[in-house]
């Protein structure tokens, strides 16, 4: 990046990139140094195009002013403040946005007010998205544009190509109503009395959130695509909010929306005809929608529902913006037919899961981002789960004083009926250190809980897909999650259930992504007495064809990268780094002759010589754990 910067605009601007420390700045020319400085922080590319995009909006008076002679006010901001900072935010955030885009990579909004009040950042974030589009429509500034350019040219050169004439049509539909019920404990949102129940008890409708979500992954394909959609919240006015061109084919006549509006909608779409169906909702909507399309019509769900057992989801909001961007872009999508199954929510609240076959719709089948079928049924295991318990048991012994949410599932219920403790099947408990128990408890109701003592969080994932959080129990907000701290979160689950993944990670769905990715890498999970695993946390949504290096560069890159650590690194990290460096150089020369498969080859063997060498008691399992989180790092250079 520092290179691309200075070759393009070093000898006529007379700047240059510069990676700093702490706090990044912008420092023009002075007696110390005869050129500007565009100052990022840390190293973290990120950070460099941020204060990139802030020298490309810069005149040329400013340019001769340390900071661009703005006043920053600090973290730590009231209201007024940070909607200040918000409102000159928004064009230089876009273009990071624009920039983020031109490399193929993730843009993540920054309100930088971790201490401060906090304010609307999805408004923010549809802000920029907005004056993203505006500038995607009517040109970047000028240093702006051109830097584009080069960034497409290293990073993303295939975005060069001149798209197809044929704009891509999206048929989407939102339930507004999706999931309202989740962290009220409610368990679901079918019928008008159920809605308003929720409604009443704060719960904040987040379909329209998480189908946002999904759709900015199609900002960069504006051009290629038009969306069909309903009126208001079914879908208008958050297609409209994020710049696409957009087009209403049914208008909802009621104040709350119902089935037959979702059925309504979706005839009206197919009469207009689409390539493809976005919903955003729960099995109820899936089972709505499955009694009107035709199987040649593909279909893909935004997981936005209490209930999610059918396979014709995402297995995250940004997944299926995912899946919808690889068919824009003309890529060989399989589709395949995928079951619509819902429950009786009746026996849901009473804590019987009896999910039923509603039919089939065909879906895009992009397996890393499309669920399987969630099977109902208790694990039959029960010795292990015996352990498990007596393990728990042991462990709620050794933190004492100490309270522990329990969240839900089969799993945790046979954890809670060995303790000796009532359980809510299909909903969250609090054991107090005082040994009270309150069941079926609401988001609001455990946040001052896990805020005023020692709180330890223990959940299980669901089988087939391996969601920990954003199934099931969504009474565990993004707030109370992060109250509680990654290291006070236990993950429970037999070795039967995680093979059954088949290798995928598990999943993050709280519908925070910053959240989500603090959980991101190898987290232990307890499955059986005294027995854990280290396992991956964390969906990748990086498109192969965007990967920077070929299978030699990517080992180039992991030794340059133990080199660096040689020079640089502490002791400790020297130590790690050495005993790794011997058993990557092994896998490596194990690796059959290159395919598109040597990468995946040489994970399967590298882990398969530790896990061997751990065994034999190599290494203390604190270094085992930095072993794995350095491979975990190092992987991601690919």
């Amino acid at each position: 990046m520092i290179e691309l910067f200075d070759h393009t605009f070093y000898e006529r601007c007379n700047t240059r990139l510069v990676k700093g420390t702490d706090e990044p700045i912008y420092i023009p020319a002075n007696e110390h140094v005869e050129h500007h400085q565009v100052v990022f922080a840390h190293g973290y590319f990120s950070s460099a195009l941020h204060e990139i995009a802030h020298w490309c909006i810069a005149g040329s008076e400013r340019r001769l002013l340390p900071d661009y002679g703005y006043w920053y006010a600090p973290d730590g901001r009231d209201d007024e403040q940070q909607r200040q900072f918000q409102s000159v935010e928004v064009l230089p955030q876009a273009i990071e946005w624009g920039f983020c885009l031109a490399c193929g990579l993730e843009f993540t909004i920054s309100s930088d007010n971790l201490t401060g009040n906090k304010t609307d950042e999805l408004a923010f974030k549809l802000m920029v998205a907005d004056k993203l589009s505006q500038l995607m429509n009517d040109g970047y500034p000028q240093r702006a544009q051109e830097f584009i350019q080069v960034l497409k040219q290293e990073y993303y050169p295939e975005s060069l190509h001149s798209p197809t004439s044929r704009q891509f049509v999206l048929g989407l539909v939102i339930n507004p109503y999706a999931g309202i019920g989740g962290a009220v404990a409610l368990k679901g949102s079918d019928g008008a009395d159920v809605r308003a129940q929720a409604l009443a008890k704060g719960a904040i409708p987040q379909a329209n959130y998480k189908t946002a979500t999904a759709l900015q992954e199609l900002i960069a394909h504006q051009s290629q695509l038009v969306i069909k959609t309903a009126s208001g919240q079914m879908g208008e006015d958050c297609a409209v909010a994020l710049g696409f061109t957009t087009q209403v084919v049914y208008t909802h006549p009621h104040a709350q929306t119902e089935a037959s509006d979702t059925q309504a909608a979706v005839q009206a779409l197919l009469a207009q005809g689409v390539d493809c169906i976005l919903f955003a909702g729960g099995d109820g909507t899936a089972r709505n929608i499955c009694n009107v399309v035709p199987t040649h019509i593909p279909v893909l769900g935004i997981p936005a529902g209490c209930k999610i057992h059918s396979g014709v989801y995402a297995i995250t909001p940004r997944a299926a913006g995912c899946v919808i961007a690889d068919m824009i872009l003309g890529k060989l999508v399989s589709v395949q037919e995928a079951e619509v199954r819902d429950i009786d929510e009746t026996a849901f609240r009473e804590g019987k899961v009896i999910a039923k076959h509603f039919g089939e719709l065909t879906v895009p089948a992009q397996l890393q981002y499309v669920q399987s079928v969630k099977m109902g049924g208790k694990e039959s295991d029960e010795m292990v789960l015996a352990d498990l318990a007596a393990y728990i048991g042991e462990l709620r012994d050794e933190h004492a004083p100490c309270n522990w949410i329990m969240g839900s599932g089969s799993t945790i219920d046979f954890i809670m009926q060995e303790l000796g403790y009532p359980n809510t099947l299909l909903g969250v408990d609090v054991i107090h250190a005082n040994e009270r128990v309150e069941q079926d408890m609401m988001a609001d109701s455990i946040l001052p809980i896990v805020q005023n003592s020692p709180t330890k969080l223990l959940i299980t994932l669901i089988g087939g897909q391996g969601h920990i959080f954003g199934r099931g129990n969504q009474q565990l907000s993004p707030d109370v999650i992060r109250a509680i701290g990654k290291d006070n979160i236990i993950i429970v689950a037999t070795k039967t259930k995680l093979q059954q993944l088949q290798g995928q990670p598990l999943i993050c769905d709280t519908g925070d992504a910053k959240l989500d990715a603090s959980l991101d890498g190898l987290i232990e999970v307890i499955t059986g007495y005294n027995d854990k695993v280290l396992y991956p946390v964390g969906v990748s949504y990086s498109d192969a064809s965007n990967k920077a290096s070929t299978f030699a560069e990517f080992i180039d890159g992991v030794e340059q990268d133990l080199d660096n650590i040689v020079v640089n690194g502490t002791d400790d990290e020297l130590f790690i780094s050495s005993y790794f460096h011997g058993h990557f150089s092994l896998a490596v020369s194990m690796v059959p002759d290159a395919s598109e498969n040597s990468l995946n080859s040489l994970d399967d063997i590298l882990t398969q010589n530790l896990t061997d060498a751990f065994a034999n008691q190599e290494l203390d399992k604190p270094d085992q754990k930095k072993i794995w989180t350095l491979w975990q790092r190092l992987r991601q250079t690919d």
